[in-house]
């Protein structure tokens, strides 16, 4: 089945280079102008000013939960986001979740591309990254935190 790309009143443009570009900003803007509505993501444990967040997604983020859940546990003011949406990348919902939040610490699997995003947001970024298929453990996370927060 082959993939047919459209302008908005339905009409194929495939075959014409400027009407595919035209068609395809107009779907990029579409998803841009919406990315508050569309954007999704998790934060937990924000209620008592924490000092710092760990920031993760996909399967990842089940270590750091994990994590911040020890750390709370041991009297840790230490919050949660979870991403689920990465693209378009939620700045303004993330800056409106962690308002006040300097510090994040970025837990993923790959060389540390999301901490460079968050960087963009102007927030302290701890990277923690892990390559060659390995996941960042809760303890691994839960020292990382420690050493920011002592």
């Amino acid at each position: 089945m082959e993939t047919q790309l459209h302008d908005e009143r339905g009409y194929n443009v495939a075959n014409d280079p400027e009407l595919s570009a035209k068609a395809l900003w107009r779907l990029i803007n579409k998803i841009r102008d919406n990315v508050d509505r569309i954007a999704r993501v998790d934060v937990q444990f924000n209620s008592d000013n924490p000092e710092v967040f760990i920031a993760s997604y996909g399967c990842s983020a089940r270590s750091a939960l994990a994590a911040v859940k020890m750390l709370r546990r041991d009297g840790y003011r230490v919050g949660y986001l979870r991403l689920i949406t990465l693209w378009p990348f939620p700045s303004q919902l993330i800056r409106s979740k962690l308002d006040g939040v300097h510090t994040i610490i970025v837990p993923e699997m790959n060389s540390g591309y999301m901490a460079e995003v968050f960087k963009t947001l102007g927030y302290n970024v701890i990277p923690l990254p892990k390559l060659g298929g390995e996941m960042p453990t809760p303890e691994e996370i839960y020292n990382t935190a420690r050493g920011v927060l002592e």
